[in-house]
């Protein structure tokens, strides 16, 4: 069973964070463990304890102390999400400013971009658990494998087999295995070349490591394998027969294909996360400034505050279009030929 993302609210002195923050959770349905602390002891001890998933600043605390603090928890959990909830638009600039991009800020206000920005760092937990668990399920399988011995003749005929064998093709006992196949290459492959390309590894090497080949069971069933033989000589130098050993790999490469798919949706977000976070920086003079051109300032103040929203508007535009032209590349595309990494190289200026 998954369990629930942990977040860790540090606050202080500013209990209108913890109410506002309280609301946001419900409102969204955020199902979500949270640990409140106020003071640095108390943040340090809960850091370790809690191992939280996603950490919330808020309250009087300075942008400097806020990152000796992110610094601190990064030791511990470097994958640990972070967001830092300021007062108002104005200190969300400042803050913003003063950690050079380093931190991710949002104003209590307008709420419904703290709705956006909590969801999102909480969905973030959610995919990093998610990948987190199919890793720890991937490595069960291989620190505790089922192994399969046989003994089989040039010909593809099984001379000695275990049960854990017989398990993974389908067949009641090794006995049942041995009286029954008489070619495993063309009995239980699903390609018979991977039974020449076996034999040709064993001629050339004298042994082939951790083949993976298709099979079909006894029921019909297909699974995946990974195989290892090596040929047993008697002492004047004859082949005796090949010595394989066969683990079922079938959970493993479904596990992985949903691993991978995790990983890539995590990137997704960080690209996503990358692309939103430089729009708003591009956006943000044009919010700050336009509510000026209507009060009384010298010509030459407005023309200055007109070039400067120009100049981010036109920022903002050419980033859109290079989203729109790389939405255009990826039509037909499948997915796993384009990195998120390479996208956001794609959209980002640098």
């Amino acid at each position: 069973m998954n369990r629930l993302p942990r977040i860790l609210l540090r606050l202080d002195l500013l209990p209108a964070v913890n109410s506002v923050l309280d609301q946001a959770v419900a409102e969204q349905g955020l199902e979500v463990s949270i640990c409140r602390v106020s003071t640095k002891s108390g943040y340090r001890r809960a850091v370790t304890a809690e191992q939280p998933d996603l950490i919330v600043f808020g309250g009087a605390l300075s942008s400097a102390q806020i990152l000796a603090e992110v610094e601190m928890a990064r030791r511990i959990l470097p994958r640990v999400e972070v967001l830092c909830v300021c007062a108002d638009l104005e200190e969300e600039a400042a803050a913003e400013s003063s950690t050079a991009g380093s931190l991710d800020w949002v104003a209590q206000q307008p709420y419904s971009r703290l709705l956006r920005e909590l969801r999102r760092a909480v969905e973030n937990s959610e995919l990093r658990i998610q990948g987190d668990l199919w890793q720890a399920r991937y490595d069960d399988i291989f620190e505790n494998p089922l192994i399969g011995i046989e003994q089989v003749t040039p010909d593809g005929r099984i001379l000695k087999a275990n049960a854990a064998l017989a398990k993974i093709f389908g067949f009641s006992s090794a006995q049942e295995l041995v009286t029954t196949v008489t070619d495993i290459g063309t009995q239980l492959y699903c390609n018979a070349q991977d039974a020449m390309e076996m034999m040709w590894g064993l001629e050339k090497d004298g042994a082939v490591q951790n083949m993976e080949v298709k099979i079909k069971r006894r029921d019909g069933a297909e699974r995946w394998i990974s195989k290892s033989v090596r040929a047993v000589r008697h002492k004047a130098g004859g082949l005796l027969y090949f010595e394989g050993y066969v683990q079922d790999i079938t959970a493993h490469k479904e596990l992985e294909v949903k691993y991978l798919r995790a990983q890539r949706l995590e990137s997704l977000g960080a690209m996503t996360e990358s692309v939103v976070h430089e729009l708003n920086n591009h956006f943000a003079p044009i919010l700050m400034f336009a509510p000026l051109l209507s009060t009384r300032l010298s010509l030459e103040r407005l023309e200055e505050i007109a070039r400067i929203i120009e100049l981010s508007a036109k920022r903002g535009s050419d980033m859109v279009k290079k989203l729109a032209l790389y939405g255009r590349k990826m039509q037909g595309a499948q997915c796993e030929q384009t990195a998120p990494s390479e996208a956001t190289r794609t959209v980002l200026p640098g």
